[in-house]
């Protein structure tokens, strides 16, 4: 995440940055090979980052997409 930080001091905060292979803390890595938490994905700043992997894979999408909303709060 620290690319995110780096990448938009050199190039300003209209750099779009995406960060992907967001995980909810404790979770599997899957197909990633660099993971991120939630909330550590949202303090390095992205302008958007992907969790759909934890959310699409669980056996209840609703409560994956619940757990990962309550580690950002």
């Amino acid at each position: 995440m620290t690319e995110v930080r780096e990448l938009k001091a050199a190039f300003g905060d209209d750099f779009i940055a995406l960060c992907p292979g967001i995980r909810p803390c404790g979770g599997a890595h899957g197909d990633q090979r660099r993971v991120a938490t939630p909330r550590d994905a949202h303090l390095a700043a992205p302008t958007t980052s992907s969790s759909d992997g934890p959310i699409v894979e669980d056996n209840d999408p609703a409560a994956a997409a619940q757990a990962i909303l309550a580690e950002l709060n």
